[in-house]
């Protein structure tokens, strides 16, 4: 909380609605909302940073109040027989973000990134799940399309293989790696981690060898990274690895070790099964070094592997103690030590995060003006319209204009008639607003309407100038406060 008011740039993005709010408590919709009688009404006092907590869908589910005869009469039948060949297969995400546009208008590019990346049910990092049709941690998914057999439209390529063909979720376990979706240069080669090390070696040494010290890992993906620095660390450089040991019981609070960041439970579990694995090997054996792990995270293997106590350790009081600590944001970790108070040297390792946190898209539009390109649903071609409805539409100007349809963007379209031949139709498009937006406005410092402004920094203005018509810019605020954090 220290952090959101110290970081101005996060104040900022908070008060334009660039950045989504801390995590706050959720409200049980399903509680009464009748006071109980003679007492007051609690009234939560005002946030210092001037930034209301508030969120009307902390109560409303706007997807919920979707209604196909009102929102979207321009989206296609994608249930029909001709439009399952002509349009890409959905999921049960695509289905909630089209009824939950269909209700509030056009998202931003960002919005939708933290949905498909982030969804509590849903999202690719925080579930890898089901496609539809199929259940999702105890919750039956449907779609406009049936997916019970396999195809060349899973969007979860591991599913059948990994989830015994039940649909049920893997916790994101199985998005990097050799059998996932992608590989990082930690899953090649532990040379990646080991030079790593040597660098915060020499930092370390220029800082003069403190005697406690503390990493933190940022999105730490399976653990890898983090391991192979812990045992290079061990194996290699005693001095270091002692600064990382805690001597602290099971309740004391924890200011050195190694804190990751991150912030769902299948990738935590996947972490923590690395770093079990890697208390096994015998440098650390042979070394003494074991890891403690928070209380309430329990060892599922304890039985099997015979251990009282959680993560694997021995009852060996000689050995060195790693702490271990999962948090949901940067800001939780802490900064001083808890006994001096004195600043805890860190060092801190982001591999590949920046790059999968969301964006927000900017596109010229004419010689000078911008606007911020949005996610809205397909709309129907005349092809499927009644010929009344064509001859409605013709007089009627849509409030969003297509985003792709210039000609010097041809190469990002997702227009029909850009498209290779056989390939099937997106479910959701780009579109250009009528008005800027305030990411547009704060994020590229245009004016409201759409045009650069100097702001004390005339090459700011003449850069956008100068660039084409068409032209894109991408911005990633969460990485901007970031940076900042850190």
């Amino acid at each position: 909380q220290n952090d959101v008011e110290e970081n101005q740039l996060r104040k900022l993005f908070l008060q334009q609605g660039i950045v989504p709010p801390p995590p706050r408590p959720k409200i049980d919709k399903s509680a009464s909302a009748t006071p109980v009688p003679g007492e007051a009404p609690v009234i939560p006092p005002p946030d210092p940073s001037g930034v209301s907590k508030a969120d009307p869908e902390d109560i409303l589910d706007l997807s919920s109040m979707y209604d196909p005869s009102i929102h979207l009469p321009d989206k296609p039948n994608f249930a029909s027989p001709e439009n399952r060949f002509k349009y890409e297969a959905g999921t049960p995400l695509t289905d909630e973000l089209i009824a939950y546009i269909g209700v509030r208008g056009p998202i931003t590019v960002a919005e939708f990134m933290r949905r498909v990346l982030r969804d509590g049910r849903y999202g690719y990092y925080t579930t890898k799940g089901s496609r539809s049709g199929k259940k999702l941690g105890g919750i039956a998914a449907s779609s406009d399309v049936e997916d019970d057999v396999d195809d060349d439209n899973d969007w979860d390529l591991d599913e059948d293989e990994i989830g015994g063909g039940n649909g049920d979720a893997v916790g994101g376990e199985h998005v990097i790696g050799s059998g996932g979706d992608f590989i990082t240069a930690p899953e090649v080669s532990q040379l990646f981690g080991e030079s790593l090390l040597v660098w915060f070696m020499t930092q370390y040494q220029t800082m003069g060898s403190p005697s406690k010290v503390q990493l933190i890992e940022i999105g730490p993906g399976k653990g890898t990274l983090m391991c192979d620095i812990l045992r290079s660390a061990i194996a290699t450089f005693p001095d270091f690895a002692s600064a990382l040991t805690s001597t602290g019981g099971e309740g004391d609070k924890v200011d050195v070790g190694v804190h990751l960041v991150e912030v769902t439970n299948g990738m935590r579990a996947r972490q923590k099964e690395s770093l079990r694995n890697l208390e096994k090997e015998s440098t650390l054996i042979d070394k003494k070094f074991r890891f403690r792990y928070p209380i309430e995270v329990e060892d599922y293997s304890n039985e099997q592997n015979g251990n009282s106590k959680p993560g694997g350790e021995s009852d060996d009081s000689k050995d060195q103690t790693i702490a271990i600590q999962w948090h949901d944001v940067l800001s939780s970790v802490p900064t001083n030590d808890d006994t001096t108070g004195e600043p805890i040297p860190t060092f801190v390792v982001c591999q590949e995060l920046i790059d999968a946190l969301p964006i927000h898209c900017f596109q010229k539009i004419d010689s000078e003006a911008w606007r911020e390109r949005l996610i809205d649903v397909a709309i129907r071609d005349d092809s499927e319209a009644p010929a009344e409805e064509i001859s409605v539409r013709g007089a009627v100007t849509r409030r969003y204009a297509d985003a792709v349809k210039n000609e010097k963007t041809a190469a990002t379209s997702t227009s029909p008639g850009t498209m290779e031949k056989n390939a099937k139709i997106p479910r959701l498009r780009f579109v250009l607003p009528p008005d800027t937006t305030p990411a547009l406005r704060t994020l590229l410092q245009v004016d409201r309407k759409g045009f650069p402004s100097d702001n004390g920094n005339p090459n700011h203005k003449s850069t956008l100038n100068a660039l084409p018509t068409g032209s894109i810019i991408e911005a990633c605020p969460e990485g901007l406060v970031l940076v900042q954090d850190i």
